[in-house]
């Protein structure tokens, strides 16, 4: 006998893989709709659990600056707050950077390149730039998502030499479409997938696919 699975999410590209599903796509992140059964259930909020829930929304719409953030978002995010979250620390502890991640960002930085029109704008991690940061690969994509003509941004993480994983986000267009010609998925303004080609053929396949 085993325990059936319980599904909670907020991805519309959702697979309905587990036994049951609690699914709220208008939710910026699990941590909002975690907070929210919280909430409904008159469950209290202990401050470990604030701290963590508190960065689990903050973190998935941009310390709220995303086009994900409701009303209901900020107001979980306030109820992590009055459990104990302090905001201030978070936002320091996970926006610290060492040299030596700033002078990898630099090199970095020389990869970026624009196409479309300066619409769609595509920043790259090498192997070795892989090899070094590993899974921390979180504030790339921002750097060229923020540009003012820039309405697709797009994270090529080199895997291996014919393997690519790709952060896709954008301001109007529909990236999860986009990714899921690739077998990925995720939001409308937020999406990801993992294409079996080398960076360079990977990035092109992309391109080509975004309209």
């Amino acid at each position: 006998w085993s325990a059936p699975i319980f599904n909670i999410d907020h991805h519309i590209s959702n697979t309905e893989f587990a036994d049951y599903l609690y699914l709220k796509p208008d939710f910026a992140a699990t941590g909002e709709i975690v907070t929210d059964l919280c909430t409904k259930w008159n469950w209290p909020i202990t401050e470990s659990m604030g701290i963590a829930l508190y960065m689990a929304i903050a973190t998935d719409c941009g310390f709220f600056k995303f086009s994900n953030t409701t009303a209901n978002t900020l107001e979980m995010a306030a109820k992590c707050v009055a459990a104990g979250a302090r905001p201030n620390v978070i936002s320091e502890t996970i926006e610290a950077v060492s040299t030596s991640r700033l002078e990898l960002t630099k090199q970095v930085m020389q990869t970026i390149e624009f196409h479309k029109n300066n619409t769609v704008a595509t920043i790259e991690l090498n192997r070795e730039a892989m090899n070094i940061l590993g899974d921390d690969t979180d504030g790339f994509v921002d750097i060229i998502r923020n540009v003012d003509t820039v309405d697709v941004a797009i994270l090529l993480k080199a895997e291996a030499d014919d393997r690519t994983r790709v952060s896709l986000r954008s301001k109007g267009i529909d990236v999860n479409a986009v990714a899921s010609q690739f077998g990925g998925g995720g939001h409308i303004r937020a999406a990801g997938c993992t294409i079996n080609l080398p960076l360079e053929k990977a990035k092109h396949a992309l391109i080509e696919v975004i309209k």
